[in-house]
């Protein structure tokens, strides 16, 4: 029955359109794979190779191809920054905890060969870490694949892939080049802290065996916390209260003083340690009257350059 369960699951994940988020992430995995089976050849090819002359060769070859493999990075990220927190919301907070454990002992792994690697250790070093790296590569595609991957199709909304699709290429790929344009929604956009629908229990009886083990286990504590309230203002990463922004300002180790295109004092922060002394009476007026008038044409002349590019920088004392 259960054998039975997992050829469905796996049947499902036929279903997903060509470069749709949750396919990009399976042809990442298949990548994977390959470069986990090319591990393991370059591991037998290490033992058997006699000449050594050809196994420094291959040695140089080998750390050519470890190089590549670090954009693996970048299919973790993924996952860690944009698809665990649609499951947490819901909930779901064990399995990408371990997953994301499980990840970073793979980062590990590709250290430690990496340094045994150009560090030139001795051979049976390098083909022990070797094999753990592609034991762990090779593990981790099971888990998401078969666990990871069935269950964030049945749960996810379009709305929420619509959004995942967005965020992919904020983060990049591993050994994949896919267009913007290549999977697209019209349904509106969903962020994790907007979901609002529970697991149902028929969702609950599409899912892996390992996942509704885990779901019995340790039950549903669905996040309801939304970041925006009624005082928020909407930024373009994020929102945040006035108190807040004035809270942040205060606490930066630096002074910023903001004039508007209209060349007005429009803003600055008033911290503990301030070298330039300033007072809310300055608000609003203009900057070259902020100043001397000793420096004003130097002022003007700052403005100027900023305002037609001629540089971006101005360092006086």
């Amino acid at each position: 029955e259960i054998f039975r369960s997992q050829l469905n699951l796996q049947e499902n994940l036929k279903n997903v359109p060509e470069w749709h988020p949750l396919d990009i992430l399976l042809k990442e995995n298949e990548n994977i794979i390959r470069d986990s089976e090319l591990i393991s050849f370059y591991v037998k090819t290490i033992e058997n190779e006699k000449d050594k002359e050809k196994l420094k060769t291959i040695l140089e070859e080998l750390k050519n191809f470890i190089r590549t493999i670090w954009d693996i990075k970048n299919h973790y990220l993924k996952l860690q920054l944009i698809v665990y927190p649609y499951m947490e919301r819901r909930g779901i907070t064990a399995v990408p905890r371990v997953l994301w454990t499980k990840e970073d002992e793979i980062m590990d792994d590709l250290r430690d060969t990496t340094k045994s690697l150009f560090e030139n250790k001795d051979l049976d070093t390098i083909i022990k870490k070797l094999k753990e790296l592609s034991s762990a590569l090779s593990d981790q595609v099971y888990r998401e694949d078969n666990i990871l991957y069935p269950t964030i199709w049945v749960l996810f909304k379009e709305g929420e892939w619509a959004m995942i699709h967005d965020q992919f290429f904020k983060i990049g790929f591993y050994k994949l080049y896919p267009s913007p344009d290549s999977w697209k929604s019209n349904a509106h956009k969903i962020y994790p802290f907007q979901v609002e629908s529970r697991i149902s229990d028929d969702d609950v009886k599409k899912l892996p065996e390992e996942m509704k083990n885990v779901i019995m286990s340790l039950g549903l504590e669905q996040d309801n916390y939304s970041p925006a309230d009624e005082n928020s203002i909407v930024l373009n990463e994020g929102y945040l209260n006035a108190e807040e922004i004035n809270s942040i300002f205060h606490t930066l180790p630096f002074e910023i003083t903001f004039i508007d295109k209209n060349d007005r004092l429009k803003f600055f922060n008033d911290g503990n340690d301030i070298y330039f002394k300033r007072t809310k009476a300055t608000v609003g007026r203009k900057v070259e009257l902020c100043h001397p008038p000793k420096s004003v044409h130097m002022v003007k002349k700052i403005i100027e350059d900023f305002k037609n590019g001629k540089r971006d920088v101005a360092e006086f004392w």
